[in-house]
């Protein structure tokens, strides 16, 4: 678990020889161009993996974007960049909202041909409208924990259906838990979707969330199984007021719902109000 690819030149290399290979977790604290074909022909070679786990806290992962992967067994997948267990908000306030990505976007061979994929955890710099299609089309999505590190300039839509080509299908049938960390709150529901959600998460700054949800007017009545809800905001740079009319909105927004869901609201760097 967690092995330093830099204390093993030969890895990637004499773990193509474990076909049968199910679980592996990757430390890359360095790393050279010259690591990426046999990176890549590793996993080509690992037709079993169901748990692949990826702590790049330094490395760019866009090597692995375009990539022709057929992870089919694949149940867990999860790129980061600092242990899972430390929550952001406990972090430094500089560090809270990270620069660096490991991946630009979200590759292409993660789509519905991972039709066992249940828990999904990424980080990526940039999320777009396609990309919420493409991950509401994972068949056994169960969980998911997404964070953005830079902001587009449009809302982004979760929609009751997906699918191209004409024939759609209900997004994001299975998941029941959803974690979205980002500068800004940016992502709104649109009636029928994520009929199986119960965990809701949010962690953003209300600085930069003003702009694109002046009422947070998020479309939570549309969840209809929703039984928890967490806002963690970042108060930095808010006025007191702007910080206390949001916590207001925020709590009537989760009151529209009607299975009357239990909601969690915890406030940070209030001091730096």
């Amino acid at each position: 678990s967690e092995i330093d690819t830099s204390m093993y030149p030969s890895l990637m290399k004499e773990l193509s020889d474990l076909p049968k290979l199910r679980v592996l977790e990757l430390l890359l604290s360095t790393w050279e161009k010259s690591k990426e074909k046999p990176f890549l022909d590793c996993f080509s070679c690992m037709k079993k993996l169901e748990s692949l786990h990826i702590f790049a806290p330094h490395i760019s992962l866009d090597f692995m974007l375009n990539v022709d992967w057929t992870l089919q067994e694949l149940k867990k997948f999860t790129v980061c960049i600092c242990p899972k267990s430390k929550d952001i908000f406990n972090l430094s306030p500089l560090s809270v909202w990270e620069e660096f990505s490991p991946l630009s976007t979200l590759p292409k061979w993660i789509n519905s041909s991972l039709t066992n994929l249940s828990y999904l955890s990424i980080i990526v710099k940039i999320l777009r409208q396609e990309d919420l299609g493409v991950l509401g089309d994972l068949p056994a999505l169960c969980s998911l924990d997404l964070q953005v590190i830079d902001v587009a300039d449009e809302m982004l839509v979760i929609l009751s259906h997906s699918g191209g080509n004409g024939h759609a299908r209900s997004a994001f049938q299975c998941l029941s838990n959803f974690n979205f960390t980002s500068p800004a709150m940016v992502l709104a529901f649109r009636h029928g979707t994520m009929q199986r959600l119960q965990i809701l998460s949010f962690r953003f700054q209300l600085k930069k969330t003003k702009v694109f949800h002046c009422d947070f007017d998020l479309g939570l009545e549309n969840l209809t199984s929703l039984k928890t809800v967490h806002f963690g905001v970042d108060c930095r740079y808010a006025r007191l007021w702007e910080v206390q009319t949001a916590e207001a909105a925020l709590r009537n927004a989760t009151s529209l719902n009607l299975n009357c869901p239990t909601l969690d609201l915890s406030k940070h760097f209030e001091r730096l109000m």
